[in-house]
């Protein structure tokens, strides 16, 4: 009986030490497992929400395709069809106004200088020379006396002697329905024929129709002296029809251009 209790005792001591092992090693198991977690913390650096956010956008910027838009291709291939230039954009534009729109002041003016011009490019630089070239400058409606006067003098230096014709220069688009142009006003065409008697210079006008300013279709040269208004038929421009593409000849003893 006395040694059954004390083996009962023994059984019961091991049994508690072998609990106090058990214990003592999972608490030191669980120290371990918190230590590696700290330590595992403190070796991560915090990054910067505004630093990740950048990196972001590097790393996706990098894998971004920039094609050109529908849109940006239609505009280049519409641009194909565009004047390449200034100067023809400006053809181009004087064209379509010419047929389709009314012309303003500034218009007018601009075709009338390109209108002069070419006709003085058809005055050989060999025989004629410049001798006035007359503008519409104004101001407050107050305008020079000369202005009044036609566009043109042209001077001829042929054989020690000079020879002075005036001319005004009018361009149209085209006839009017009458198949007529305006080409003055009265008060204007009363001026010219005075102007004539005053200073004894051959006075034409030379009439554009069709085309540009700058290239007509047909050119006339009408005698002042053979007109009787400010209005002139089709038909009775024909017979004073000029070259457009050769230069002008002068014939000092009819006082009038060959045609």
């Amino acid at each position: 009986m006395g040694i059954t209790l004390l083996i009962i005792g023994v059984a019961c001591i091991i049994g508690g030490c072998l609990m106090l092992i058990s214990s003592d090693s999972n608490r030191k198991g669980t120290h371990e497992q918190n230590l590696n977690n700290s330590l595992s913390s403190s070796n991560t650096v915090s990054t910067p929400s505004h630093l990740t956010q950048e990196s972001h956008d590097s790393r996706s910027s990098e894998n971004i395709s920039i094609t050109p838009s529908a849109n940006n291709n239609d505009d280049i291939s519409n641009q194909s069809d565009l004047p390449s230039s200034n100067s023809e954009r400006q053809s181009d534009s004087s064209y379509r106004k010419d047929r389709n729109e009314t012309d303003t002041s500034d218009d007018k003016h601009a075709k009338g200088v390109e209108f002069e011009k070419f006709i003085i490019s058809r005055f050989g630089k060999q025989f004629w020379s410049i001798k006035d070239w007359r503008g519409d400058k104004s101001m407050d409606g107050r305008y020079s006396e000369s202005s009044m006067y036609p566009d043109l003098e042209m001077k001829l230096s042929l054989k020690g002697k000079e020879y002075v014709v005036a001319i005004e220069c009018k361009w149209r688009n085209n006839f009017n329905n009458e198949r007529k142009i305006k080409w003055s006003y009265s008060e204007q065409f009363e001026r010219y024929k005075k102007y004539a008697e005053k200073t004894g210079y051959p006075v034409f006008v030379a009439i554009g129709i069709g085309g540009v300013p700058s290239k007509p279709d047909n050119i006339y040269l009408v005698p002042l002296s053979a007109m009787t208004s400010y209005m002139i038929s089709e038909r009775e421009l024909k017979r004073y029809l000029i070259p457009s593409d050769k230069l002008f000849f002068y014939d000092t003893a009819k006082s009038d251009f060959n045609r």
